[in-house]
């Protein structure tokens, strides 16, 4: 299993922000450099009872999350594979289907086998490149040989070590500034484990493009507690983000809103492991660069 941060609150923020954005901005290719298993079978921890489990609990106290994407499609998955949860890979090939062609990348062959059995039930097969290679470099070079407009695309970067290289001058973080100067749209996940890291990739990417979007949310309580609660199981995140490049406007609107929604739902909430309260606040930056 190639994520272990499944179904904590910043894969629940990930999901809703790449399925809002699958819904309004449909690609003809999707691409990702660390897919991660097809699916999940969920179970209880302290984050996954923060994270997807109080979604699922208290979900429908917000009529905008009800009407995101990503709600309308968990709820169809689990009424088909009961206490399942989709990964971002196969959310994002259920929700395009046959409208788009795929580069899915991981490095763990057993989250390669989950992907391989979703892609035939799902009968794409003919529009999936499937690959256990380095995914940063694979997604590089389908960059450079890709034929259409970069604004047909959108690329999903979930990194574990943003900064790491797998080959000189490639890392996650460069990756998506390459990308996103070229005009490709981009989706880039991040976590922090300090309130001083909020918002840390947009220093990078919020000039690489025609327009960039960055939303944040962050454990309230660890923007002045001596001592910081994480909102993970085995790391010690206390926030997490996405920045969204080369979107447009309607749809980071959309998305900011969704932020102010789950900020709204998680009021009065506690991390079950600590019992501190787990009000979230969200920040957002915006920035049109070629203006």
């Amino acid at each position: 299993m190639a994520n272990a941060h499944f179904g904590n609150l910043g894969d629940v923020w990930k999901h809703l922000v790449l399925g809002e954005t699958l819904a309004r901005e449909p690609p003809q290719s999707y691409w990702e450099t660390h897919a991660g298993s097809a699916s999940y079978p969920l179970s209880h921890s302290p984050a996954r009872d923060y994270g997807i489990y109080y979604l699922l609990g208290t979900g429908q106290r917000s009529s905008g999350v009800t009407r995101s994407t990503y709600w309308e499609e968990l709820a169809r998955f689990q009424a088909e594979e009961a206490n399942g949860y989709p990964g971002s890979a196969l959310l994002a090939m259920r929700l395009l289907r046959d409208t788009a062609n795929y580069v899915l990348c991981d490095m763990d062959e057993e989250s390669i086998r989950t992907l391989a059995a979703a892609v035939s039930s799902l009968g794409l097969e003919e529009r999936i490149q499937l690959t256990s290679q380095d995914g940063l470099a694979t997604i590089r070079d389908a960059s450079h040989d890709f034929k259409g407009d970069p604004r047909d695309a959108l690329v999903h970067i979930d990194p574990f070590e943003p900064s790491a290289e797998t080959q000189p001058g490639l890392s996650a973080l460069s990756l998506a500034g390459l990308l996103s100067s070229r005009g490709f749209k981009l989706i880039y996940w991040y976590g922090y484990e300090s309130p001083e890291q909020r918002t840390w990739p947009w220093a990078t990417l919020a000039t690489q493009g025609r327009s960039a979007w960055c939303g944040d949310l962050i454990v309230r309580s660890n923007l002045s507690a001596s001592a910081t609660v994480a909102m993970s199981d085995i790391a010690p995140l206390i926030g997490c983000g996405v920045v969204a490049v080369n979107l447009n406007d309607s749809t980071t609107a959309a998305l900011a809103s969704l932020g102010d929604d789950l900020v709204s739902l998680y009021e009065g909430s506690s991390l079950p492991h600590t019992g501190t309260p787990g009000s979230l606040e969200f920040l957002q930056l915006e920035a049109d660069p070629l203006e």
